[in-house]
């Protein structure tokens, strides 16, 4: 996530385990804090995998908060 203080966004790329691209998310997520715009983009990602029945991943976050709340 990215957080100015008037806009926040996320957005995650998905690839297969030869790096292939399999999709991409990103929005705006309004005027909040940089911690919840990873956590949103943190749970998006997970709800596009479970959605498409993606059952083994590997995710990486810049955000030591977001590692450490989960």
């Amino acid at each position: 996530g990215a957080s100015t203080p008037n806009v926040s966004s996320c957005g995650g790329i998905f690839k297969n385990s030869n790096a292939d691209f399999l999709c991409t998310f990103a929005y705006g997520t309004g005027n909040t804090s940089a911690f919840i715009a990873e956590l949103c983009g943190f749970m998006t990602a997970i709800e596009i995998a479970v959605s498409r029945g993606w059952s083994n991943l590997w995710i990486e976050l810049d955000s030591r908060l977001v590692v450490m709340a989960l």
